[in-house]
């Protein structure tokens, strides 16, 4: 390719400024001072000038901190990255832990920009963290998310590097200090989905530690919130994935002052975190009594139920079921409520289920997981139902709620007798 057509990596430029920054700055005089160094951003080829004076480890510290100071004044925090970077270990931990004072001062300045260039330059110079005194760098990135939790709601949001990837980065190359920082801003009040992001960055990081003290916060804001839980703190306190957070949603889903959309919806995301962990607890639920809500988290506890054992556990399943009492009555609820059930859950399972459909049926002492069996068959096996049924032809249980009067019995629904 012809030279002129190459396009110029940016390292390369960066060096040949460097290059010609250590020239100017070997051929001047020797007493080069603060007010020097101030001239240089305005100059042609200040930059270029300051860089080479910052990069000169014989140079008084000072003056080297107030040259990259200038840097970043000038919009050329990539110069200061690029020194830092190409120095010695020994020489960047002596430049890097001023300047690491010097960043967490911009995060509380009154200009915005002095905060974005500090979070870009932050953000490069995480990895030589480690090789400073570590409150150096602790006390810069706890400045970073005392600026940058708000920014992440900021609309619109501030130039450069997306603040979340660079916090992010941050609770990974310093996870305790960021991490306490983060479950700070977790419990001053905020809305509830900008808990939830926090929440999720914590998470992203993954420090244990953190995740443990951010779900006490979370349970507490999730216990100030009753009786109507917000979804997105619902949705953090699954993410979280602690188990006490976890039965937390499961003992809410018996509270009846909780609305029955939210509770469902907490009985969702403990079944799937918990998985067969959940099982204990989803029985807790199906037994429970709430006639204020008619009942009406027993059938997405049944749905659960079955989720986790599956097909082939049918029979204890339906043999779980409350006997008798708290089902709808009225018009054709219980039949609609049945229906679901066998369609929705069972059906797609229903090879494996025919086997325990037919054991309940025929030989349950549990009254309700009869109705519940028997529908399921005439529903999934119309052709062979007559014949499966064939022991219930006699059964006097009756159908309450199936649209009826008066009420049929479960021998008619045996027998075919009952409208489908």
């Amino acid at each position: 390719m012809p030279r002129a057509l190459r396009t110029p990596s940016p390292f390369r430029s960066a060096a040949r400024r460097l290059a010609l920054g250590l020239s100017v700055c070997l051929c001047a005089a020797c007493g080069i001072g603060a007010d020097d160094l101030a001239r240089w951003k305005e100059v042609q080829e200040g930059k270029e000038r300051l860089t080479g004076f910052m990069a000169q480890a014989k140079r008084p510290l000072d003056l080297r901190v107030r040259a990259a100071r200038h840097l970043m004044e000038v919009d050329a925090g990539g110069q200061v990255v690029h020194v830092i970077r190409n120095t010695t270990p020994e020489d960047r931990k002596a430049l890097l832990e001023p300047l690491l004072v010097y960043l967490g001062t911009l995060f509380a300045s009154a200009a915005p920009e002095d905060a974005v260039r500090a979070k870009d330059v932050l953000y490069a110079l995480l990895p030589y963290t480690s090789e400073v005194e570590a409150n150096y760098a602790d006390e810069a990135v706890e400045a970073l998310v005392l600026w940058g939790v708000p920014q992440l709601f900021a609309e619109p949001p501030p130039p450069g590097r997306p603040v979340e990837q660079v916090l992010l980065a941050a609770g990974l190359a310093r996870p305790n200090a960021v991490g306490t920082a983060l479950v700070t801003a977790l419990q001053g009040k905020l809305e509830p989905a900008h808990v939830a992001r926090i929440s999720a960055l914590i998470d992203a990081i993954g420090h244990v530690p953190t995740r443990l003290s951010a779900a006490g916060v979370l349970l507490q804001a999730a216990r100030r919130s009753l009786p109507t839980p917000p979804d997105p703190l619902l949705e953090a306190i699954a993410a979280n994935g602690n188990e006490t957070l976890l039965r937390f949603l499961l003992d809410a889903a018996r509270d009846p002052e909780i609305p029955v959309v939210t509770r469902a919806r907490a009985v969702d995301l403990a079944v799937e975190r918990l998985g067969k962990r959940a099982v204990a607890g989803i029985e807790e639920i199906l037994r429970s009594e709430d006639p204020i809500a008619h009942n009406a988290m027993r059938l997405p506890a049944l749905m659960a139920l079955h989720r986790l054992r599956g097909p082939g556990r049918l029979e204890e399943t339906l043999t779980a079921l409350p006997d008798g009492t708290g089902w709808p009555d009225e018009g054709d609820e219980m039949r609609v409520l049945v229906d679901r059930f066998c369609t929705e859950a069972v059906g797609p399972g229903k090879a494996k289920a025919r086997k325990d459909l037919v054991a309940v049926a025929a030989k349950s002492e549990n009254a309700t997981g009869r109705i519940f069996a028997a529908r399921c068959i005439r529903l999934l096996y119309p052709d062979e139902a007559r014949e499966m049924l064939a022991p219930l032809a006699n059964d006097r249980t009756r159908l309450r709620g199936f649209g009826a009067e008066p009420p049929p019995t479960l021998g008619d629904l045996a027998r075919g007798r009952l409208a489908d």
